[in-house]
């Protein structure tokens, strides 16, 4: 077996080459996880000393979600990977956790030289480990899942240590109301990183907010979300949380604008009588409308709620009745007749 050094940040890949039995690439599973969907990379390069039938490549895998393709370009002009020709690629497949071996759709015979070992994942839920290694670094382009292309990229990204470069939110401004519960989300934390890869570190922190203790996060690594730690009336008003983003010992930070909001005062209802003090004559019959009930909200919405007559007045002994839906209220089915000349009073209450 022969092992490689190369700079920069190495993937457990490796290539068996069964015809002259050594290997080829990394048998190391790296440091930290990573993951880079519709992304081509390759690694290497490494070199072969003798001409060799190339049979299968495999790749660690740490948590599946998609799939992925291997392949094997030359070195290119530049023994860089960088302009590299096919030379063999599996078929997609669906990885498991672990080391995932596949076979090559072609074994061409290779001359002696310098060989790169290419990935290209579905999508970031394929996560793989790297690690830092001294000698070349790897390569990385963006590319659509398919067959590998004939030739690699003659310019691409080159990754060698992961660090992040940016921290923005979505929502980018947050609102809040003074009133709001702890754990409340305020927006999502973003973090744009060197290589184009998803952000691994969980070096997620809060730096500094105008408002003590208004805020925390529900992660130190991604996903991650500001929330709501404590709120109140004395903190209405533009307020701002600062977060930052550290890996390999590199760190950047971005502020999110927080606009607290005070909490508008509870509608209130209110109840009044059209007209409001009725006179009847005594002989009325039975059903004749009195007065109407007319309940308000104090925020101008309109009242869906339910009449009734409540204590301590009820409806006078049965003398009065009223209509739950419009508040209408009659002279009951006894009449009036027994009470001339003296007033009469009733309890009604709005309910909603």
């Amino acid at each position: 077996m022969l092992r490689l050094i190369f700079a920069g940040i190495a993937c457990a890949v490796a290539l068996p080459v069964y015809a002259q039995n050594f290997t080829i690439g990394e048998t190391t599973k790296y440091g930290y996880s990573d993951s880079g969907g519709n992304t081509l990379a390759t690694q290497g390069p490494y070199a072969t000393t003798k001409s060799a039938t190339p049979v299968s490549e495999s790749f660690w895998v740490d948590s599946t979600g998609g799939q992925l393709i291997l392949g094997i370009y030359t070195a290119g002009p530049n023994n860089n990977c960088l302009g590299g020709a096919l030379v063999a690629q599996s078929a997609p497949f669906t990885p498991v956790k672990g080391w995932n071996t596949q076979s090559l759709t072609s074994t061409p015979t290779v001359p002696a030289g310098n060989y790169c070992l290419a990935y290209l994942p579905s999508s970031n839920g394929v996560k793989f480990r790297k690690g830092l290694k001294s000698g070349p670094g790897d390569h990385w382009t963006p590319f659509q899942f398919a067959p590998l292309p004939a030739k690699y990229a003659t310019l691409a990204p080159t990754s060698n240590v992961q660090t992040p470069v940016a921290v923005s939110f979505n929502p980018t401004t947050a609102r809040v109301s003074d009133a709001a519960a702890a754990g409340t989300v305020l927006a999502a934390v973003l973090v744009q990183t060197s290589d184009g890869t998803a952000f691994m570190g969980s070096g997620l922190s809060i730096s500094a907010q105008t408002a003590a203790g208004l805020a925390s996060l529900s992660s130190p690594s991604l996903p991650s979300n500001v929330q709501v730690a404590s709120v109140a009336a004395a903190d209405d008003g533009q307020q701002s949380v600062t977060v930052q983003a550290c890996e390999n010992s590199a760190c950047v930070s971005g502020q999110l604008p927080v606009m607290v909001n005070a909490v508008p005062p509870s509608p209130t209802l209110s109840l009044s009588f059209n007209p409001p003090t009725p006179n009847i004559a005594q002989n009325v019959a039975p059903g004749t409308l009195v007065t109407t009930a007319v309940a308000t909200w104090s925020n101008g919405s309109t009242f869906t709620g339910t009449y009734a007559f409540g204590s301590p007045y009820e409806n006078d002994g049965g003398q009065f009745a009223i209509n739950s839906n419009t508040g209408d209220i009659t002279v009951g089915i006894s009449g009036l007749a027994a009470d001339a000349n003296k007033p009469q009073n009733i309890t009604v209450v709005a309910t909603q």
